[in-house]
C-alpha cells in the first residue's frame, strides 16, 4: 500500500513538472533567490545567509518546444543570474536584427567591395580625360575652346590606371564602421531601455534583503546599548563594557551589510528622492558606530581603575590622570564625529524603524554619554603641572560665602594652604580663626576701596576679592597672604557652598560626632553658620575650626569615591568650573592660558569690537547673609534706531525674601551694585539708586597709602550727584556703578538707559570679496552680538533679553538661541548658570 502511495506520489511530481515551454519562458522574480519557471533557481543564495537550493526536484524536467518533448537534467537550470542576463542579452540581440536590421558581416562586405571598384573605375577615367586635354592644349595651335573631349570616351588601355595598391580591408572596415553606428547606438539603447527595469526589479529583492538584515542588526545594538547604559548608571562597568561591545559588534555589522549594497545602485539612488533616505541611514549607523565605541572606551576604561589587580594604578594618581587623557583623546574626536552624523541626518526621510533609532540614539544615548565625555576633557586638559605632577605645588585655597556676596563670588572668611604632589594633596594647613588670623601679621597698611571703608578703615586680606575678573582678584588675594607672612604661592583656588553642596551630593552625609551634627547637602549652609557664627568655643576662638575639620573628610571620601563614580566626580567639577563656583588661577602662564581658553580662569573676557556684554556685579557690605534669600531679574531692551544707534534700556530688579528677625538673614542687605557694559557706551539716564551717608564711611587708618590698582581705577571716575551713579573705566569695560539697600520683604527696581559706542551696521557676506558687491545686488545682513557675563558665586538670575527696531521690516535670519517673537522684535528669556552668547543676523525685506 505505501509502494502504490509513493508511485502516485511520483507519478504527481512528474506531471506537474512537465511545462510546455514553447517560444516563452515565464519569468517570476520575487524577494531572495531569483527563480525562473518552476525549477530554473539560480545559485544566488539570499544576502547574508548560507546557500539554500530546492529540495525533492525530480530527476528531469520535460519541455514542449514547438511540439518536441525535451527532458533534460534539473541542475542545468540552477544558473547565477549572470547566466540568466547572458541569456536575456540572446534575446535582446535576435529581437534587435529583426527590429533594426542589424547587418551582419557576411553580407556587407560583398557590398562594399563592389563600391570601393565602382568608385575606382569612374575616377581613373575622369583623370585620365584630364591628362588627355591638357596634352592636346600643349601642342595644338588652335584656341582651346575648339577641343573637345568626351568625358565618357574609351580610353586606350595603356593609359588606364595602374591597379591600386591600397589595402581593401582599410575601405572595408571604415565602411562597415559607417554603417553600424546608427544602428548600434539604436541596438543599444533599446537594449538599455529594456534590460534596465528587469536589473532594477532584481535589485529591489537585493535591497529589501539588506534591510531586514540591517533593521535586525540594529534592534539587537540599540537594546544592548540602552543595557548598558543601566549598568553604567549603577557603576558596574564591568557589565556595562561587555554590554557596549557587543552592542558595538551589532552596529558594526549592520555598517557591514549595508556596504554589501550594490555600487551602481547606491549611484542609482543618489539622483532619486529615496537617495536622501539612503544617505540619512547611512549616517544614523555610522553614529551608532560611534557612540559606541565611545561607551566602550569609556566604560572599558573606569572599570581597569575599578579593578582589584589595578588598585596600584589607582594610587598613583599621576598614571591614572595620563591614562584618563589618552581615554579623552580617543574618546572626543569619536563623539564629534557622532554628532556630526547625527547632524547630517533629515529625520523625515527616514522610514520607521530608523527614525525610532535615530530618536533613540539622540534623545536617550547621546546626551548621558556625551556628558560622560565632556567630564573628561576636565582631565584631558588639566595641566599635570597644575597636579604637581611635574614638581610639588602649593595652593592658597579660599573659601566665599555666597550668602555675604563679593565680586568674585562671595566673602572670604576661611581659608587653607594645600601642598599637591603627584596629584594627591600632601598636606593641608586650614587656621581655625580663618581670614582674621592675618590682621595681626599684616605689614602694609592700604586705602581700602571706598565703598568697602563702610566697614573698613585699611585694606585687609579677607577683602583682596575686590574685582569679578578672577585672575586679578586672585593676584590680590596672593599679595595680602605674601605681605602677611604667608609663603608664595603657586595658585589660588577659590570654591563657594554651592559647590560644598554638590560635593556632598556625591559622598553623602558626612557624620561629624565632635559637633554632633550630621552634614549633607540640604542643612549645609545652616549647620556651618550655627558653629561659625554661634556655637564656636568663645575661649578657643577658633569659629572656623568646623571647616579645617571637614574639609580631610571630603577629600577623603571623593578619593574613595573616584575609582567607583569617577564621571559624577568629574562633572561635578566641570559643571562647578562652568558656573563660576570654583574659580582657578595659576601662576604658570601656560596653564593659565590653557584654563582660560576652556572659561575655567573666571576671567571677564575682552569681547570682539562692535559686541554688547553685561555683567551685573552685587557687592554686599555690612549685609550680613542676606543674598541667600534674595532674587534677581534683569531686563535688556535693546532699541535699533532709524539712524543706527543702538540704546539700551535696562532695568535690575531685587527682592528680599528674607524675615525681618531671623538671623543672618532677617537684616538689611547693601549693595553696591556695579553694571558693566562696552567701553565707550554713554550714559543718558538713571532712576532708583540711592545715596549712603557720607558720615557713615570710615576714614583711612594713620599712615594707610593709595593702592596703585585702585588708583588706576579712581583715575577715570565721574560721580553723577543727580542719578547717584559712579562712572568710570575698569577692564576694557565702562562701569556704572551705585548703590541699593534693600529690607526683608522689600523688591526694588533701578533702571539705567545708555547709548552703544558702535551703530547697527551691515555685516557683508562677500567681505573676503569686495568687488563682487559692484556685481550683484544680494543684501547683506544686519548682526547683532550680546554677551551675558555671569556674576560668580550667583545661582538663578532671570534675564529677560529684548530687541527692537520701530520702523525697520526686519527678518530674523539666524539666532545662536530661539527667541519668541513679538509685535515689536524678539524676546529670549532664560535663567542662565553660565556665561552665555546671543549671536543673532538680521536682513531687511
Amino acid at each position: 500500500m505505501q509502494k502504490k502511495s509513493e508511485k502516485k506520489r511520483s507519478q504527481a511530481t512528474k506531471q506537474k513538472s512537465v511545462m510546455p515551454l514553447k517560444r516563452e519562458i515565464p519569468i517570476r522574480i520575487t524577494t531572495g533567490p531569483h527563480r525562473v519557471s518552476e525549477f530554473l533557481v539560480t545559485t544566488r543564495p539570499a544576502l547574508f545567509s548560507e546557500p539554500v537550493y530546492r529540495k525533492n526536484v525530480p530527476t528531469n524536467a520535460r519541455f514542449n518546444v514547438r511540439g518536441i518533448w525535451i527532458a533534460v537534467q534539473p541542475y542545468v537550470f540552477q544558473i547565477s543570474t549572470t547566466t540568466l542576463f547572458a541569456f536575456l542579452g540572446w534575446v535582446i540581440v535576435r529581437i534587435a536584427v529583426l527590429v533594426f536590421w542589424l547587418p551582419d558581416t557576411a553580407g556587407v562586405m560583398p557590398r562594399v567591395i563592389a563600391v570601393k571598384e565602382k568608385r575606382q573605375s569612374i575616377f581613373a577615367g575622369v583623370l585620365a580625360s584630364a591628362r588627355t586635354s591638357f596634352a592636346a592644349v600643349a601642342t595644338s595651335t588652335r584656341p582651346a575652346t575648339d577641343v573637345t573631349l568626351s568625358p565618357v570616351s574609351p580610353l586606350p588601355k595603356q593609359r588606364l590606371p595602374k591597379k591600386s595598391t591600397e589595402p581593401a580591408w582599410s575601405f572595408q572596415f571604415f565602411s562597415i564602421w559607417r554603417a553600424l553606428i546608427p544602428r548600434s547606438l539604436s541596438f543599444a539603447a533599446f537594449s538599455f531601455a529594456l534590460a534596465l527595469p528587469i536589473w532594477f526589479v532584481g535589485q529591489i529583492s537585493i535591497v529589501k534583503a539588506v534591510s531586514t538584515d540591517v533593521i535586525g542588526s540594529m534592534k539587537v545594538g540599540v537594546q544592548s546599548f540602552v543595557d548598558g547604559a543601566s549598568s553604567f548608571q549603577l557603576g558596574q562597568y564591568d557589565a556595562a563594557g561587555s554590554t557596549f561591545e557587543a552592542s558595538l559588534e551589532n552596529f558594526k555589522q549592520a555598517k557591514q551589510q549595508l556596504d554589501k549594497l550594490p555600487v551602481g545602485l547606491t549611484f542609482a539612488a543618489a539622483a532619486l528622492p529615496q537617495g536622501e533616505t539612503l544617505a540619512s541611514v547611512r549616517h544614523v549607523i555610522d553614529a551608532a558606530n560611534d557612540l559606541a565605541a565611545v561607551a566602550s572606551e569609556v566604560t572599558t576604561s573606569l572599570a581597569l581603575f575599578e579593578s582589584e589587580q589595578n588598585k596600584a594604578v589607582g594610587d598613583d594618581v599621576g598614571s591614572a590622570l595620563t591614562a584618563l587623557r589618552s581615554l579623552a583623546e580617543k574618546a572626543i574626536p569619536q563623539l564629534t564625529n557622532a554628532t556630526q552624523s547625527l547632524s547630517l541626518v533629515d529625520a523625515e526621510s527616514l522610514p520607521q524603524p530608523y527614525a525610532e533609532f535615530f530618536g533613540n540614539l539622540q534623545g536617550v544615548i547621546l546626551p548621558p554619554l556625551k556628558e560622560a565625555v565632556q567630564s573628561l576633557t576636565l582631565i584631558q586638559f588639566i595641566e599635570p603641572r597644575l597636579l604637581g605632577v611635574d614638581r610639588p605645588q602649593r595652593y592658597l585655597f579660599v573659601f566665599q560665602d555666597d550668602y555675604e556676596l563679593r565680586a568674585s563670588g562671595g566673602f572670604m572668611g576661611s581659608f587653607a594652604l594645600l601642598d599637591v604632589s603627584k596629584g594627591s594633596i600632601q598636606n593641608i594647613e586650614f587656621p581655625g580663626g580663618g581670614s582674621y588670623d592675618l590682621e595681626g601679621s599684616l605689614a602694609v597698611q592700604e586705602k581700602p576701596p571706598h565703598p568697602l571703608s563702610l566697614v573698613a578703615s585699611r585694606w585687609e586680606f579677607q577683602d583682596a576679592n575686590w574685582w569679578v575678573d578672577w585672575p586679578t582678584s586672585a593676584k590680590k588675594i596672593a599679595w595680602f597672604y605674601d605681605h602677611s607672612g604667608g609663603s608664595t604661592v603657586d595658585g589660588v583656588i577659590a570654591v563657594d557652598t554651592q559647590f560644598m553642596k554638590r560635593v556632598l551630593s556625591i559622598t553623602g552625609p558626612i557624620d561629624m560626632p565632635k559637633y554632633g551634627i550630621m552634614v549633607d547637602e540640604h542643612n549645609f549652609i545652616e549647620q556651618i553658620l550655627n558653629q561659625v557664627e554661634v556655637h564656636y568655643d568663645r575661649t578657643e576662638n577658633k569659629p572656623k575650626q568646623i571647616l579645617a575639620d571637614l574639609l580631610p573628610i571630603v577629600t577623603q571620601k571623593l578619593s574613595e569615591r573616584l575609582p567607583h563614580d569617577g564621571i559624577s566626580v568629574l562633572t561635578a567639577l566641570r559643571q562647578s568650573l562652568a558656573e563660576k563656583h570654583i574659580l582657578v588661577y595659576s601662576r604658570d602662564a601656560a596653564t593659565e592660558r590653557a584654563l582660560d581658553g576652556l572659561g575655567w580662569a573666571g576671567a571677564l573676557v575682552e569681547r570682539a569690537p562692535q559686541s554688547d556684554s553685561l555683567s551685573v556685579v552685587n557687592t554686599n557690605i555690612a549685609g550680613q547673609k542676606t543674598d541667600g534669600v534674595i532674587t534677581d531679574s534683569v531686563v535688556h531692551n535693546v532699541t535699533a534706531n532709524s539712524d543706527g544707534s543702538l540704546e539700551v534700556s535696562l532695568a535690575i530688579t531685587r527682592q528680599h525674601n528674607g524675615v525681618k528677625g531671623t538671623p543672618f538673614t532677617g537684616v538689611r542687605n547693601v549693595d553696591y551694585m556695579r553694571i558693566y557694559v562696552p567701553e565707550g557706551s554713554q550714559l543718558v539716564n538713571a532712576v532708583g539708586f540711592e545715596t549712603i551717608d557720607p558720615s557713615l564711611f570710615k576714614s583711612p587708618a594713620p599712615n594707610t597709602v593709595d593702592d596703585a590698582d585702585i588708583q588706576a581705577t579712581t583715575a577715570s571716575e565721574h560721580y553723577d550727584m543727580t542719578t547717584g551713579i559712579t562712572d568710570y573705566r575698569e577692564l576694557s569695560r565702562t562701569v556704572f556703578a551705585g548703590w541699593l539697600t534693600l529690607d526683608p520683604g522689600q523688591k526694588k527696581t533701578v533702571q539705567l538707559t545708555y547709548r552703544l559706542p558702535w551703530r547697527f551696521s551691515e555685516v557683508s557676506n562677500r567681505a573676503s570679496v569686495p568687488w563682487l558687491t559692484f556685481l550683484t545686488s544680494e543684501p547683506s545682513n544686519l548682526g547683532y552680538t550680546f554677551y551675558w557675563e555671569k556674576q560668580p558665586g550667583t545661582v538663578e538670575t532671570t534675564l529677560s533679553h529684548y530687541f527692537v527696531a520701530p520702523g525697520e521690516n526686519l527678518d530674523l535670519v539666524r539666532s545662536s538661541i530661539p527667541p519668541v517673537r513679538s509685535d515689536t522684535g524678539w524676546l529670549w528669556q532664560l535663567v542662565p548658570r553660565t556665561d552665555t552668547a546671543f549671536i543673532t543676523l538680521f536682513k531687511k525685506r
